[in-house]
């Protein structure tokens, strides 16, 4: 009968997917440099590739109405390239480019 037994199922459990809004945190935190708070969308859209543009913008916009994040636009709109326009949201008919989370926020 030899064997190793057991059912032949590996014990070592998955590990369950980061939710999206943790994801988000992630990525934010990866992109983030000393005390500067605010991120560009366009880097932070490339940190997330297993989300599709309609599940970041849905959990982006679920996040600020909890008041977990804050979108701002460029202020410089000189600086604004075609990544950054494409990275872009809407949010009440204002294109946000940057992203900040602040714990204390």
């Amino acid at each position: 009968m030899g064997g190793r037994g057991g059912n032949g199922r590996s014990s070592a459990a998955k590990p369950a997917a980061a939710s999206s809004e943790t994801q988000v945190e992630n990525a934010y935190e990866s992109l983030r440099q000393g005390n500067v708070i605010w991120v560009g969308l366009a880097n932070l859209r490339e940190k997330l590739p297993n989300m599709t543009r309609a599940e970041q913008d849905s959990t982006l916009m679920k996040m600020v109405s909890e008041r977990k994040i804050r979108l701002i636009p460029e202020e410089n709109q000189k600086t604004i390239t075609k990544a950054d326009e494409a990275a872009g949201i809407n949010v009440s008919g204002e294109i946000k480019h940057l992203i900040g989370i602040h714990k204390g926020m």
